[in-house]
């Protein structure tokens, strides 16, 4: 009897631990919002914004305004985060981009930027919180 209970304790460990090892990081998520973004799947960088941005913007408005955006997304890299206490922290990524610039005769110019990113952490995670535009 001894044998089965610490075997049922030990995968029920095992299952907690393999859940608790899949939510990501601050980090984790400021970057996988930056590869959707660069992927074009606006949809799925969609849920990375706070619940309450994304009762101003539905997916499709949101989807259209990344879309057209005049530059190409390229690469992000995580730089570091400040964190003011421990549910609100500013996200620095850098973000490589290409620029085609009309008045040079199309000419492709790729940059590096670094962007400071709000995050907030709710109950149920972090969300990125926009700048008002």
């Amino acid at each position: 009897m001894n044998n089965r209970v610490s075997l049922l304790l030990l995968s029920s460990l095992l299952v907690l631990a393999a859940c608790s090892s899949q939510e990501q990081t601050l980090e984790e998520k400021a970057v996988a919002r930056w590869e959707h973004l660069i992927k074009g799947e606006f949809n799925l960088a969609y849920e990375y914004l706070t619940p309450g941005y994304r009762q101003t913007e539905n997916v499709e408005s949101y989807g259209l305004r990344m879309g057209a955006s005049q530059v190409e997304w390229q690469e992000v890299t995580y730089e570091k985060k400040e964190c003011e206490d421990e549910n609100l922290c500013v996200v620095h990524v850098n973000i490589q981009y290409l620029y085609v610039m009309p008045v040079a005769g199309g000419k492709e110019m790729v940059q590096t930027t670094t962007i400071r990113e709000n995050w907030i952490k709710k109950d149920d995670g972090w969300y990125y919180l926009p700048k008002k535009s």
